[in-house]
């Protein structure tokens, strides 16, 4: 069978145990994380621009639902000598995902640190319990557990990506979708709004036993702020800077996308929602 690993250098058979035990244990020197968050917060972007250090190797959404491949989230992979490889990725992170989490995303060959993005979302559905109880018995793995503060612009992201766009993310400015106008009710934000503050609630919890980076979507794109310096210092890189390729999709001003946006602010005053309807970024 052929050779394939990630590349550049790295050969490691699909399937040989190769990589295993480090994954297991944490290979000495090797930092593993989880980037945790609710859909729509800007953890594409974090992960690309992790992705982009040197020493960090951040793939995407390695246990994402479906049948999909693998190809585009376990980055780095080198498929050329290998045609079969991908089916026996999928294969092997569909009947054994622990075990597909130490071979191949938890390699001990990939840098510094090593990496994955996943979704409260995922970490719910009774398939992940699994999952979830090695992540957490695991305390060594660290989180960034990254949020996004104004749970409404999270909402209308998650609206216009499923409904209206059809992408979740753009890397070309000529492909930037035109902005669409819709109504949202009020029963729907709240409900939005409380279900985004319990799981966040519930999966700080969840990890409590673990070394926890809390940062924002707002804190990671403010230029003056330091997050991004910071995100790499918990995960024991030097900072450097950090490059993505990935676009913003909806425009700050949510009043020219949602139309009963006047009513929507009469209907939040003086809660503690209020706040999202300011213009914030």
């Amino acid at each position: 069978m052929p050779d394939a690993g990630f590349a550049p250098g790295a050969r490691v058979e699909a399937g040989d145990g190769a990589g295993a035990e480090d994954g297991r244990r944490g290979r000495a020197g090797l930092t593993r994380f989880i980037l945790l968050n609710a859909a729509r917060t800007g953890s594409s972007m974090l992960a690309t621009k992790l992705d982009s250090h040197p020493d960090i190797r951040c793939h995407g959404e390695v246990l994402g639902p479906g049948p999909g491949k693998t190809g585009d989230r376990l980055v780095g992979l080198n498929y050329g000598t290998d045609p079969t490889l991908e089916r026996r990725l999928v294969a092997l992170r569909d009947s054994d995902p622990v075990r597909f989490l130490s071979e191949w995303v938890y390699r001990g060959d990939t840098g510094a640190a090593a990496g994955f993005k996943i979704k409260y979302e995922e970490l719910l559905k009774p398939d992940f319990e699994r999952v979830l109880g090695w992540l957490v018995a695991e305390e060594s793995i660290r989180v960034i557990h990254l949020v996004r503060r104004n749970l409404l612009k999270r909402l209308v992201s998650e609206i216009t990506a499923t409904r209206f766009y059809g992408a979740y993310q753009i890397r070309d400015a000529s492909k930037q979708p035109p902005v669409p106008r819709f109504r949202l009710s009020v029963e729907e934000c709240r409900a939005d709004f409380d279900k985004q503050e319990r799981r966040q609630r519930r999966f700080g919890r969840i990890f409590g036993d673990h070394e926890v980076f809390d940062t924002s979507y707002e804190d990671l794109v403010d230029p003056a702020g330091g997050a991004l310096h910071d995100v790499q210092a918990f995960l024991g890189v030097e900072p450097v800077e950090l490059r993505t390729a990935t676009r913003k999709m909806n425009p700050d001003e949510l009043r020219v996308m949602i139309e009963n946006y006047d009513e929507l602010v009469a209907a939040f005053e003086d809660t503690p929602y209020a706040a999202y309807f300011a213009g914030s970024r």
